[in-house]
């Protein structure tokens, strides 16, 4: 069983991922595999799926809001790393719980403001998690935190992205902001509002749960 996590930047992904770590569910983090493993994934993934691969890339890479090659790098690396992580979780029995997973690589695969037709045709290339985990918090919360300075590493703010150029991260959350209204609204067209009927898992209030229909 897949439970995906999906939402905008200081919502409280990592904070609940970090909550669970030591219960039944196997959380799987980008830092979960190594560089080789996650290499060797993604080539199983491609050689499986090489139209929908190139289909992924060829749409990351033809409009850049940054044409820094550390902007190129890092969304190349997200999605490689999250095609890997397919690979490695689609046949698991394990309950499984991904932070950085299809949805949210949405985020990196379109750097514009997107229509609804051209962000379905990606997300119905994409395989179906069981269920969804939707994080929300109002907009001035978020950007009250976004400009505070980085607790953990070298960057100004703690908008994502902002350890790169703190302009290409303010222009690149405008379009999250954007896109997250039209894919929240792909999602409730596929999935209806569930739970996931475990005690042992403290849903935030913040969050909505939703399986597939």
């Amino acid at each position: 069983m897949i439970i995906e996590f999906f939402g905008l930047s200081k919502t409280g992904k990592t904070i609940f991922k970090n909550q669970i770590v030591n219960t039944k569910y196997l959380v799987l983090s980008p830092e979960s595999l190594s560089p080789f493993k996650k290499i060797t994934l993604f080539s199983k993934y491609l050689i499986k799926h090489p139209i929908n691969t190139f289909y992924f890339f060829y749409k990351l890479n033809t409009y850049n809001l940054s044409k820094k090659l550390k902007v190129i790098k890092m969304r190349n690396t997200y999605l490689i790393t999250v095609l890997a992580k397919y690979e490695f979780v689609k046949n698991s029995q394990k309950k499984i719980l991904l932070e950085e997973f299809f949805l949210q690589s949405l985020f990196m695969i379109f750097q514009k403001k997107s229509t609804k037709s051209e962000i379905k045709k990606i997300l119905t290339s994409f395989p179906n998690s069981d269920f969804i985990l939707l994080f929300e918090r109002p907009r001035k919360e978020r950007h009250k935190i976004y400009e505070k300075p980085h607790t953990s590493f070298n960057n100004p703010t703690m908008y994502p992205g902002g350890w790169i150029d703190i302009d290409y991260a303010k222009k690149w959350m405008d379009v999250m902001e954007y896109n997250y209204e039209i894919i929240k609204e792909l999602i409730l067209e596929n999935y209806v509002e569930s739970s996931l009927k475990d005690s042992t898992l403290k849903i935030p209030k913040n969050v909505k749960v939703y399986s597939k229909k």
